[in-house]
């Protein structure tokens, strides 16, 4: 089994090694339980069963939206409605449902990787990427 560090830099296995052959009190019991947990989360993230969303739920984001009829993109601020990850769905990312805050109820999909590039956490982001793209 691969052990798994902290960062603090001390090897869980041990310390819960440690704590099992000698918690007797009720707080021992209690940080031997968290240490177990953070394990337990640390191997689930390594066997990438653990998902970190860009953002939450309510966020306000920036996102380049398209103007099909005249070609461009312009910058909304947008509202993130919905985080799922789905079976069917074709990325394998976790997906961003966004609500542009000046046009409610249309929706556009976004996933991780547009994040960067086509969603940003603040408007002098999303405002460059619009300049590099020559919008």
């Amino acid at each position: 089994m691969e052990r798994l560090k902290a960062r603090n830099g001390f090897v869980l296995d041990n310390a819960i090694n440690a704590y099992e052959h000698t918690a007797d009190s009720a707080l021992d019991r209690c940080t031997l339980d968290f240490l177990k947990e953070l394990r337990d989360y640390r191997k689930a993230e390594e066997q990438g069963l653990l998902l970190r969303p860009k953002c939450r739920l309510g966020d306000v984001v920036y996102a380049l939206w398209s103007i099909p009829t005249e070609s461009k993109y312009v910058v909304y601020p947008a509202e993130v409605k919905e985080i799922n990850l789905s079976s069917t769905n074709a990325r394998k990312m976790i997906m961003y449902k966004l609500e542009p805050i000046a046009f409610r109820g249309r929706y556009n999909k976004y996933y991780d990787d547009d994040f960067g590039k086509l969603v940003f956490m603040t408007e002098e982001e999303a405002e460059q990427a619009l300049k590099q793209m020559g919008e």
